[in-house]
């Protein structure tokens, strides 16, 4: 007996109903650039792609999700950043430790019960930390300060540049809320 494989549509696309304003591109291309030349000038070494990263994925629509989403980038570069430098120290950084080190990442972050999004930057950052940066002296220390340098500057500009907030139409909209949930609680059984 085969079963048929059938997806949801939404599932199949990409594309989002509506776009986003375009105010929350500007501010995390802005941040983006900052993010860049404020730890360029900071950290010396390679060039800060860890801290651009940061800004781009810190950046969200309201303040409470950049400062959650600042956090858990945070904690999860740092204790992955730990994992690969105790075990590039023990065992080099050949393939498998660096495989080895992600999918470690993964299991110490699921007994710690992080969150999904610090879960997947713990697996990121060892992963990366290994397969870049073995060469470099204080190259892990100096990604986790990229880090936080991104997160803090996709924070202020994102605290900065708060998007409109709709008064009028949201008003409106608790308005019929509140006109229509009398009707909807006499329905309830």
């Amino acid at each position: 007996m085969r079963l048929p494989l059938r997806l949801p549509r939404e599932s199949l696309s990409f594309r989002a109903p509506r776009r986003g304003p375009f105010l929350q591109v500007a501010k995390t291309a802005g941040a983006m650039i900052a993010a860049w030349v404020v730890a360029d000038l900071l950290v010396p070494g390679p060039p800060p792609i860890f801290a651009a990263i940061a800004a781009v994925l810190v950046v969200q629509p309201s303040i409470n999700q950049s400062f959650t989403r600042a956090v858990e980038r945070s904690v999860g570069v740092i204790v992955g950043v730990v994992i690969a430098s105790v075990l590039g120290i023990l065992l080099g950084s050949p393939t498998w430790v660096i495989l080895l080190a992600g999918a470690v990442s993964l299991v110490v972050a699921w007994a710690l019960r992080m969150s999904p999004g610090a879960t997947n930057q713990v697996a990121i950052s060892a992963v990366l930390v290994l397969a870049l940066g073995t060469a470099t002296p204080n190259y892990a220390l100096d990604r986790v300060i990229e880090t936080v340098i991104g997160a803090i500057i996709g924070i202020l500009v994102n605290t900065a540049l708060v998007p409109p907030v709709p008064g009028p139409v949201g008003r409106a909209k608790v308005g019929i809320l509140g006109r229509q949930l009398p009707a909807a609680l006499a329905r309830l059984p």
